[in-house]
């Protein structure tokens, strides 16, 4: 997996943020959904132990906006 950084743009309103964050959540679940399983393999044979779990709702309570 490529670690290059993702650029945003500073000219995101916060409305603008907030609606690509829920658009990312939502693909993250619905990528888990499709494959978690294949996913939990394939990060084991990787590094030998499974991706940590992540909570979507609790993930992000610290954004401020």
């Amino acid at each position: 997996m490529d670690s290059e950084q993702i650029q945003v743009p500073s000219s995101w309103t916060a409305d603008q943020a907030a609606t690509i964050l829920d658009l990312v959540e939502r693909l993250a679940e619905a990528i888990w959904h499709a494959h978690g399983d294949a996913i939990t393999r394939h990060q084991e044979e990787l590094h030998g132990v499974p991706p940590p779990l992540v909570c979507p709702e609790d993930e992000h309570d610290d954004i401020p906006f």
